[in-house]
């Protein structure tokens, strides 16, 4: 019997806690629905607000798009607006440009100088240039001599442009001078005399160089003691050096006389020889000999010798016996001793009586003859020759030589 209530009280236990565990998991299912539905509902809301955001930015990209092509069409239709605007003040500007003129105006020293500018005919300075477009021009200018000058130059509208006087610079060279022997005086000197030489520099001895010439023509002078000096002509050129050389020789000289046979003789006695001779590489300058002969005076002869030639020097030998007329001569003979005749008292016809005669070169008198004697008294003639046979003279002179000349005298006779 107590087993079988103990078995009902178990049983009646059991049925407790079957009860008791099945409400315990209905309570649980019922929280855990509760709860599944209260996160669906959280999810529900979260994917409704995000669906929401989502619409919300994407009316706001949309707007921003829009509000962004609104601006970019207006920034474009302006910068449309604005580049048509620029073109059209970009053609009238050209347009303006292409019809705006000015001029050039160019003035040089030296003036003639050729001015090429662009295209345009070449125009000799001062040059004007008109009706020029404006803008910015190269010109050219240049002169035979001168060293071409280039500008760059700007033309404004309704303006001449001046870019003042444009100096041309000469162009330059150098010239190389040599002469044999060297150690030769050189001077250089324009052949033109058109150029403004600075003359220092312009001369020295050889071998020499002088750098920065301006081009043109020059002459050159070589000169050495005892030579006669020499000009040369050179041109100086811009680029490779001229050159000017003289090679200074002796000559040679010729002495001949009339006549022939007479032995030359220098200042200091030396024989060269008996004319005809040549006397040979004789320094160039002056010269002097003797000639020598025989019957014949004594005769200096002198010349200027040329290098490079033979110079001939010819002499007519005059002879110590010729008569020399009165008017040849330098300095006529003076009286040195002239007793005069002894007219004895019993002559008695008056008249005049003329004596001829010769005074050699020692100063003696000779060859005496009477010409006239208005008295015609044969004895006053022959007194009137014995005084004058005694005269005694200096001679006539001709190239301080004394010479034999003829003069009369003429005695006046008054018993």
């Amino acid at each position: 019997m107590k087993s079988t209530a103990g078995m009902a009280t178990m049983a009646a236990a059991a049925l407790v806690l079957i009860g008791a565990g099945y409400f315990f998991y209905s309570s649980h299912e019922a929280s855990v629905k509760a709860a599944a539905d209260q996160l669906q509902k959280q999810h529900d809301a979260e994917v409704a607000a995000a669906k929401q955001l989502a619409d919300q930015q994407a009316q706001a990209a949309a707007a921003l798009k829009k509000a962004q092509d609104d601006a970019a069409a207006k920034l474009a239709a302006a910068e449309a607006e604005a580049k048509a605007a620029e073109e059209k003040a970009r053609i009238e500007e050209a347009a303006h440009l292409a019809a705006a003129r000015g001029a050039i105006t160019i003035t040089t020293e030296p003036t003639g100088a050729t001015i090429s500018i662009g295209d345009l005919p070449p125009r000799a300075s001062p040059a004007l240039f008109t009706n020029l477009r404006i803008g910015h021009y190269s010109a050219t200018i240049s002169l035979p001599g001168y060293e071409a000058a280039k500008l760059n130059i700007e033309v404004r509208e309704n303006d001449t442009t001046d870019p003042g006087v444009i100096r041309l610079a000469h162009q330059t060279g150098s010239l190389d001078l040599t002469s044999e022997p060297e150690g030769s005086h050189y001077s250089v000197r324009s052949a033109s005399n058109m150029l403004l030489l600075n003359t220092s520099g312009l001369s020295g001895t050889t071998p020499g160089t002088i750098s920065g010439l301006p081009t043109g023509d020059y002459i050159v002078t070589f000169s050495r003691d005892g030579f006669q000096a020499h000009n040369e002509t050179v041109t100086v050129s811009h680029g490779a050096p001229a050159e000017a050389s003289w090679k200074f020789v002796n000559g040679d000289v010729l002495v001949t006389s009339t006549p022939s046979g007479a032995t030359v003789t220098t200042s200091d006695g030396r024989v060269l020889g008996v004319t005809p001779v040549t006397i040979n590489d004789v320094r160039p300058g002056d010269v002097s000999y003797t000639l020598t002969l025989d019957g014949y005076d004594p005769t200096p002869v002198s010349g200027k010798i040329e290098g490079g030639k033979t110079n001939t020097l010819d002499v007519a030998l005059l002879s110590v016996n010729r008569l020399a007329s009165l008017s040849d001569l330098d300095a006529q003979p003076q009286p040195v001793d002239q007793p005069q005749p002894q007219i004895s008292s019993r002559i008695t016809d008056s008249g005049v009586v003329e004596i001829n005669f010769t005074v050699d070169r020692f100063g003696n008198v000779k060859d005496l003859e009477v010409v006239k004697n208005t008295t015609n008294d044969a004895e006053v003639a022959r007194l009137c020759l014995a005084a004058v046979s005694k005269w005694k003279y200096k001679p006539g002179i001709i190239d301080n030589r004394p010479v034999n000349v003829r003069e009369t005298v003429p005695f006046t006779i008054n018993p």
